[in-house]
């Protein structure tokens, strides 16, 4: 399953813009994370520039099965912008 959607920072110094991600569930999720790519270029250390993907380690060696696609999105995801 693939999850495409938008994300606007609020007070953070890119809350002007529109940020565009991609979150890819493979059929091992909850087990294993799922990938995460910004679509939209963006500048950060957590963000590989070649190709977006998201770098942090709560989707890496860090990974919980109980995280939940809300905590994905509006705590890790935004977290990351900050």
């Amino acid at each position: 399953m693939d999850l495409e959607g938008g994300l606007i920072p609020e007070q953070t110094p890119f809350e002007d813009g529109i940020f565009h991600l991609r979150l890819e569930f493979t059929p091992e999720y909850p087990a294993a994370p799922p990938t995460a790519h910004f679509i939209t270029k963006i500048f950060h250390p957590n963000v590989a520039p070649r190709n977006g993907e998201v770098c942090v380690n709560t989707l890496k060696r860090d990974w919980n099965s109980k995280v939940t696609l809300y905590d994905i999105l509006m705590v890790q995801t935004l977290k990351l912008l900050i």
